[in-house]
């Protein structure tokens, strides 16, 4: 008796449509050779993919890091600025406060 699989794949690289490919694996009774090879393609595939998985959950953890950097530094400098301009307004209340007063 003959059962297929399908196993779905992550969208390949090499591939310019970004689609995921399938293969189908059809286990053989009689055949511990193929399936004993089948189960060593399956587990370096599965550590390919977990390996792929961690390279991604890396790379989405420093964007996240740099995102909030910036945002940080974003609101630092706002701050600053609207402090310079707090500054500034106060400065020129006192010499036009004391221009009037004078004349």
């Amino acid at each position: 008796m003959h059962a297929s699989t399908s196993i779905p794949h992550h969208a390949a690289p090499d591939r310019p449509d970004g689609l995921a490919s399938a293969h189908v694996i059809e286990p053989t009774e009689g055949a511990p050779e193929s399936s004993e090879a089948t189960l060593a393609q399956l587990e370096a595939t599965t550590q390919k993919l977990q390996f792929e998985n961690l390279e991604l959950r890396l790379r989405l953890q420093r964007r996240k890091s740099r995102w909030a950097f910036e945002r940080k530094l974003l609101a630092m400098a706002g701050l600053g600025l609207l402090l310079v301009g707090v500054m500034v307004g106060l400065l020129l209340g006192l010499v036009v406060g004391s221009t009037r007063y004078v004349g």
